[in-house]
């Protein structure tokens, strides 16, 4: 009996505080839950019932999860979250990109009281919300250990013109996203739309030694921007600082004005970036869709930065510029590796630029149309690059493109199972050196064997390089002769009689270059090409 009074008792106080419960703004796991909404009634308590008016009141309280109720009228003003803190809209403003009239609306149009619209400062998540309009960042994330943002909008960023006040960027644009943190951790940015913003990148990424950091981008859109859409940039000290950045699925597009970079990577001392880019696309952005740009300080007493660069299955088209750059300002070694993208309408798919330092470079599996496929320049006699083209097709007047102010130290490029068709003028293997630096002053090889090398004026225009060719065993395309070619009537240097058909190489007569040429055993049918590349019995592209 005592047992069964106790149940009773226990079955009627549960009774009694349902209600009680069915009230409380606590979430079974014991999170505390308030609203806010935009031109709601002042005084509210932050219940869903009577919301916090402002996110200045929502600050002077208690809670877990902030969520912004939809209004006409957005939020002013900003807000600083509390480590662990999540600010949630009641709906998602990245659907419609017209954006409906009621929607969670954060904005901080003038500098008072918060110029920045939400600044985490740890474990932060932040999601649902439309940022319009702000002073500053939309967010900031300086001091965050680990940070989430999804399903966010954010447009006209920095209406001020601000600048990063302090540390080693001071004097840097904020970016729609901003984030100088010398605390390691992860930032997720996902499925967030950037565009249409007044000055800044649309994320900034600034990891200060001896931070670990991460930073991911995954299913976000980039878009009308006047900076960069991405700029990474750690710093190192006297130790070696970490950063990996991903971006996967993410659209870069329509920049306008001189614009900038679709994705800026900028390594400075003591720090090793790793970079993966991955099936993304790249549209109408003035300047170079993605750069890699470490820097070294030789008054610096830190070790030299190191990067590393993935780029697979991403698309180019229709820029004025580069698909994608390196400038190697003296790193101890970097490396980019490019795989299974497509680039269209470009006047470059790949440059490789080198102030000092090793680069070592991997093209593999590409399809390209444009002005030239691969340019190697060297600004610094101190340079080496190392370069393999594989399985790669291209269409346009250069292909491989040597244009440098300095010799390097060694030039070593490897070419093999391409397919290249030119477009009735330039070159496959083309020097730009006539004077300077000083002709046959430099040591380089290129090795080029069973690619399909057709459709060019001329095959290599040496203009004075110390390089050496093995380019054998290659498919140059049939040459039109007025007389066909027997013992009695040779073919012109470096080519051979096949079949009653001069093979091999078009080079100009004289030779200028300082190096030697050797295209024995010319192919006489093109190889079998890659994928997308389509060709005829002749080796130019099929229509």
């Amino acid at each position: 009996m005592k047992l069964v009074s106790k149940s009773l008792v226990l079955l009627i106080s549960l009774m009694i505080l349902a209600p009680a419960l069915a009230k409380s703004d606590k979430h079974c796991n014991e999170e505390v839950v308030k609203y806010v909404q935009a031109n709601a009634a002042p005084n509210g308590n932050g219940s869903k019932k009577h919301p916090f008016s402002s996110l200045a009141a929502a600050a002077l309280a208690t809670w877990d999860v902030l969520i912004v109720l939809p209004s006409v009228q957005a939020l002013e003003g900003g807000i600083t979250l509390k480590p662990g803190q999540e600010i949630i809209g009641s709906c998602d403003p990245t659907g419609d990109i017209s954006v409906s009239p009621q929607q969670a609306t954060i904005t901080t149009f003038s500098t008072t009281p918060n110029p920045v619209g939400i600044t985490a400062t740890g474990n932060n998540v932040i999601k649902n919300i439309y940022f319009k309009n702000t002073w500053s960042s939309a967010i900031n994330y300086d001091n965050a250990v680990n940070l989430t943002v999804q399903d966010c909008l954010i447009t006209g960023h920095n209406q001020g013109n601000v600048k990063v006040p302090a540390g080693p960027f001071a004097g840097s644009l904020v970016g729609g996203i901003q984030g100088q943190c010398s605390q390691s951790g992860e930032a997720l940015i996902e499925h967030v739309i950037i565009r249409n913003n007044h000055a800044g990148p649309g994320i900034q990424d600034f990891p200060v030694n001896p931070a670990h950091r991460e930073l991911i981008v995954c299913k976000c859109e980039f878009a009308q921007l006047n900076a960069n859409g991405i700029t990474s940039e750690p710093i190192g000290g006297t130790t070696t600082g970490f950063s990996s950045v991903v971006v996967r699925d993410s659209y870069f597009h329509d920049f306008v004005g001189s614009g900038g970079f679709g994705f800026l990577c900028e390594p400075q001392n003591g720090s090793v970036q790793t970079v993966l880019i991955k099936d993304s696309a790249f549209s109408n952005i003035n300047t170079f869709n993605i750069q890699g740009n470490p820097i070294y300080d030789t008054t610096n007493t830190a070790p030299a930065p190191e990067l590393k660069i993935e780029i697979d299955t991403c698309s180019f088209e229709n820029g004025t510029s580069v698909a994608i750059d390196i400038t190697n300002k003296g790193a101890l070694k970097s490396k980019l590796f490019v795989e299974n993208s497509v680039s269209n309408n470009m006047s470059t798919f790949f440059v490789s630029r080198l102030l000092g330092g090793v680069q070592q470079n991997r093209l593999c599996g590409n399809t390209a149309t444009g002005g030239t496929f691969y340019e190697a320049k060297s600004e610094n006699p101190q340079s080496v690059e190392r370069t393999e083209l594989i399985r790669n097709c291209f269409t346009g007047p250069i292909g491989i493109k040597l244009d440098p102010t300095q010799p390097w130290t060694l030039l070593d490029i490897t070419a093999e199972c391409n397919c290249f068709f030119g477009t009735g003028t330039g070159s496959i293997l083309f020097d730009t050196i006539t004077s300077s630096p000083t002709p046959g002053a430099f040591n380089g090889l290129i090795k080029a064997h069973n690619n399909t090398f057709s459709g060019f004026a001329t095959d290599i225009q040496d203009n004075g390089s110390g390089v050496n060719y093995l380019v054998s065993k290659n498919f140059w395309g049939t040459p039109t002769n007025t007389t066909p070619c027997s013992s009695t009537s040779p073919c012109p240097p470096y080519q051979t009689c096949e079949h009653g058909s001069c093979l091999g190489p078009i080079v100009p007569n004289p030779f200028l270059g300082k190096g030697s040429i050797d295209a024995r055993d010319p192919l006489t049918a093109s190889i079998k090409c890659p994928c997308n590349c389509s060709f005829s019995t002749s080796g130019t592209p099929a229509p």
